[in-house]
């Protein structure tokens, strides 16, 4: 379950999280074709942004995803990847190790996408996250996208856990181009994972919806709290946000709570 190198095509998005109790973290590199852009952040009682930059991210010489910036350093080979992010002195913010345990890759239906660019996602990561000097266990998620993009595109996108961290889920509504591409998955405890057909599911701003084998599948979300940055070149001007959440579901006629992340992008990429 190693990643792909960094910078495969013009566009290549590479996002993980993880929930470890009431904290939460948040790192991303992003490549569009006028800019680079990597983040880092996280929920300790309130937002904190540790990294939000346009530098050149580096891809190193080895077969898997192996990346630099003056900030972070991103290490995916086969097994346990590690993220290190460095505050302005150099010394360790964060220094995060995980595991993936479900992968789960599919083609993407739209936009210019090779038969050897799938997207892949890991939506039960087992990590362990130091922060000031103490380590949380935690569940974490992976989603890597990279391709030839649309000159527009937009979407939402959910990721939750249950309390008891048995059940998660994950689900998207985008447009991409004149293209739509939506998804509901569940992955139980057992690790089975149920999907919506296509056409069967949707997103409100606090809210997903989704018919899984004939039952209604309903997610509520209530914000915690929220990160934004933009994406500005002069090719392109995209929105990019994410907001930590408390999550309720009802599926069928079994409910639970849990945490979610939600995602969002709007805007032009070029």
């Amino acid at each position: 379950m190693q990643q792909p190198v960094f910078g495969s095509a013009s566009f290549d998005s590479l996002q993980y999280h993880f929930f470890c109790g009431d904290l939460f973290f948040a790192v991303r590199l992003q490549r569009c074709p006028s800019l680079d852009h990597s983040s880092a952040w996280l929920v300790d009682g309130s937002v904190r942004e540790l990294v939000n930059s346009n530098e050149r991210i580096l891809q190193g010489e080895r077969s898997f995803l192996d990346v630099q910036t003056s900030a972070m350093s991103w290490t995916v080979p086969e097994g346990t990847g590690r993220i290190e992010v460095r505050s302005p002195t150099g010394t360790p913010a964060l220094q995060i190790e995980f595991t993936p345990v479900t992968e789960i890759v599919w083609d993407f239906p739209t936009g210019s996408h090779l038969p050897d660019q799938p997207v892949i996602h890991q939506p039960d990561l087992e990590c362990r996250v130091t922060y000031e000097g103490a380590t949380h266990a935690g569940i974490g998620y992976c989603k890597r996208a990279y391709m030839e993009p649309p000159r527009y595109m937009g979407y939402v996108f959910i990721h939750g856990i249950s309390d008891d961290g048995r059940t998660k889920l994950w689900t998207a509504d985008a447009g991409w181009g004149k293209s739509k591409y939506d998804y509901f998955k569940l992955l139980g405890p057992d690790g089975t994972v149920q999907a919506s057909e296509r056409s069967d599911s949707y997103q409100q701003w606090d809210a997903a919806y989704a018919f899984i084998d004939g039952r209604k599948v309903a997610v509520h979300i209530e914000e915690i709290g929220r990160w934004e940055t933009q994406l500005v070149s002069g090719r392109m001007d995209s929105l990019f946000g994410n907001r930590y959440c408390h999550m309720r579901v009802t599926d069928g006629e079994r409910s639970f709570t849990g945490k979610a992340y939600k995602e969002y992008w709007l805007g032009t990429v070029g």
